[in-house]
């Protein structure tokens, strides 16, 4: 069995199988969660700000003589999107009720978004950014170079099995 890696503009080497966070076997995206990368599967994606987005085959797509593949734009939301939306919904002096009826979404919602409890969908965040005239949407460029093959001898940790094996080193089991 092979794995696939990507190489970040960084140089960082990240498993492309595996979600380093869950385990799974279908990560889709490379996420950063407090200046950490990692892959992670739809799910765990969540947690982070998407840096890359996964293709279901990243060897076949056209790249140049230095094997760089073309750039691709893709849209993430920005840090601090709940206190932009916070800070321009009290400059309207408008409630979140409000808000919510005229782009169609649950008031409960709402709040956790601009709590930043939740991350919102790129839909909705396009509707919230229409409805009060704000920009939490950003446009970066992602790069994918060719993947790499190797044998998965050793067998790497996934970020809960490392969590589990810290917390077992400290109270002494095996």
């Amino acid at each position: 069995m092979t794995i696939k890696y990507v190489c970040l503009n960084l140089g960082i080497m990240l498993n492309l199988s595996n979600c380093e966070i869950c385990g799974r076997k279908e990560a889709q995206n490379v996420i950063s969660i407090e200046g950490a990368r990692m892959t992670a599967c739809r799910e765990c994606s969540l947690h982070g700000k998407i840096v890359q987005r996964l293709h279901e085959d990243i060897s076949h797509k056209e790249t140049s003589s230095y094997g760089n593949t073309q750039p691709e734009e893709i849209e993430s939301i920005i840090e601090g999107f709940g206190k932009i939306i916070h800070k321009k919904r009290e400059e309207l002096r408008l409630y979140i009720a409000v808000i919510a009826e005229k782009i169609n979404e649950k008031e409960s919602y709402l709040e956790n978004i601009e709590r930043g409890n939740i991350k919102p969908t790129i839909s909705v965040a396009r509707k919230i950014e229409k409805e009060l005239g704000i920009k939490i949407i950003e446009k970066t460029r992602e790069e994918i170079t060719p993947s790499i093959q190797q044998n998965k001898n050793s067998k790497e940790l996934t970020l809960a099995e490392f969590v589990v094996f810290e917390k077992d080193k400290k109270t002494g089991k095996k």
